[in-house]
């Protein structure tokens, strides 16, 4: 493209060629800023569905998260509340179970102590007969026991100086010929007054002296305490 000379500057021909690439030269400026502002616009369209779909997505998680979270708790309050009842379930059973123990026990007791009453109403008199050991080794007067004749039963109460020594005692009830008629063993002292007590049959006696003879008990140890004489006399 020449560059017109200054005679023909005036000319109508050069100033048409001019004003014909101002305005090619305008129009192409303007379709490329249409051009350039329509793909700006798009890139923020784009960007912006682009945000609002992540926005979303972040939304939807956070809402997935908080129900998860919910369902969790509805399932530990769910087992807390399973717990309590079986809790308080067996409670209630053991409540049952004491109970039913209770009333069971009442009723042995009853039933016992009407068996008791029944016994002491049917029980024959029993004659008590205080004795004291005066001496360890014996006493020279010995013992007198009467058996009365209506009499099936006597009990003798016997006394010791150190009645709590052993905590268990013996006792040999020996006839005129030396044989053991009788042998009472794991006698306790009476908590009360430390006597101890023999319970004698009138079938398994007659009249006659006999020796008593006192052993003290410590484990597998017996030791004799003394020998005590006996005089049994009985009605008839």
């Amino acid at each position: 493209m020449q560059t017109a000379s200054p005679k023909n500057v005036s000319s109508p021909g050069t100033t048409v060629v001019k004003t014909e690439f101002q305005s090619s030269h305008d129009r192409k400026f303007f379709l490329d800023s249409r051009l350039t502002l329509a793909m700006a616009v798009s890139l923020l369209i784009s960007f912006g569905a682009f945000g609002l779909l992540g926005w979303r997505f972040w939304q939807e998680r956070q809402s997935r998260r908080q129900s998860q979270d919910v369902v969790t708790q509805l399932e530990n309050k769910q087992r807390e509340l399973e717990q309590r009842l079986s809790q308080l379930e067996q409670s209630a059973d053991q409540l049952k179970r004491e109970r039913e123990q209770r009333l069971a026990a009442e009723a042995e007791r009853d039933q016992l102590q009407a068996l008791l009453a029944a016994a002491q109403s049917s029980r024959p008199n029993i004659l008590v007969y205080p004795f004291r050991l005066s001496s360890e080794r014996g006493t020279e007067e010995g013992l007198r026991l009467n058996i009365p004749r209506g009499a099936k039963l006597v009990r003798l109460r016997l006394f010791r100086n150190k009645p709590y020594e052993f905590p268990q005692y013996t006792i040999e009830l020996i006839d005129e010929r030396g044989r053991v008629v009788r042998e009472i063993s794991r006698l306790r002292p009476a908590d009360a007054d430390g006597a101890l007590s023999v319970l004698l049959n009138r079938a398994m006696l007659s009249a006659g002296k006999y020796k008593l003879r006192l052993f003290g008990q410590q484990g597998t140890t017996k030791k004799q305490l003394g020998e005590y004489g006996l005089s049994v006399t009985m009605e008839r």
